[in-house]
């Protein structure tokens, strides 16, 4: 029940902090790693897509991209796949400890193309 709290609040929070650009759809991004508080390596992120309403958002095309607010990194770039009707799941590997900008870009089943960044403020070293 906590981690339902917690996941409903993070939506909540993302949605509130990123601004819809004119002419996208009323889109709640929500993304989700594990560990939580992501190291060097391998993580698991799920993306979690539904309209204003709530309702799961399906047959997207979601794509994840990380920058390192370190100059020099190469982007890191992760495709997902739909698990259940609104979630995607990936896997990200962080190459190195650091802040990091991530873009989720998503194409819905109509053509229209949501994108929201969300701020990874530090991948930790292992």
């Amino acid at each position: 029940m906590q981690r339902i709290i917690a996941l409903f609040t993070l939506t909540l929070l993302l949605s509130a902090c990123q601004a819809l650009a004119v002419g996208q759809p009323e889109v709640v991004i929500a993304l989700l790693t594990k560990p939580s508080t992501p190291v060097v390596g391998a993580s698991s992120i799920t993306v979690l897509l539904h309209d204003s309403s709530g309702k799961p958002i399906q047959r997207a095309h979601v794509v994840i991209e990380g920058t390192s607010l370190f100059p020099g990194t190469t982007p890191i770039q992760s495709v997902t796949h739909e698990r259940a009707p609104g979630v995607y799941d990936t896997r990200l590997v962080w190459p190195q400890a650091g802040s990091w900008l991530v873009i989720v870009r998503a194409t819905l089943a109509n053509g229209d193309i949501v994108q929201r960044q969300v701020d990874v403020p530090y991948v930790h070293a292992r």
